[in-house]
């Protein structure tokens, strides 16, 4: 299967990651999603304005599918005691 370099930024690419409880908390956040989902990720790195991660995609989990679930989780999560 072919390994795919993603990127995502954070709302108009502001330095959110640079804050260590932040940084702490998403890199947390990330780990456990593709843990728990099964996603094969050989690399990835959180910076201050965005995270790095290369990815394999599969047939019953397309890269759309990987990106929408590590993205739509951790944001979720991330940000979900803000929204509530």
């Amino acid at each position: 299967m072919p390994l795919h370099h993603v990127n995502f930024h954070t709302l108009d690419s502001k330095p959110i990651f640079e804050n260590d409880a932040y940084h702490e908390a998403i890199r947390r956040l990330i780990r456990d999603v593709l843990r728990a989902r099964r996603i094969l990720c050989l690399a990835w790195e959180v910076m201050p304005t965005h995270v790095h991660m290369i990815v394999e995609d599969f047939v019953d989990m397309p890269l759309p599918t990987v990106i929408k679930t590590v993205k739509g989780i951790t944001a979720h999560d991330f940000l979900g005691p803000v929204h509530e």
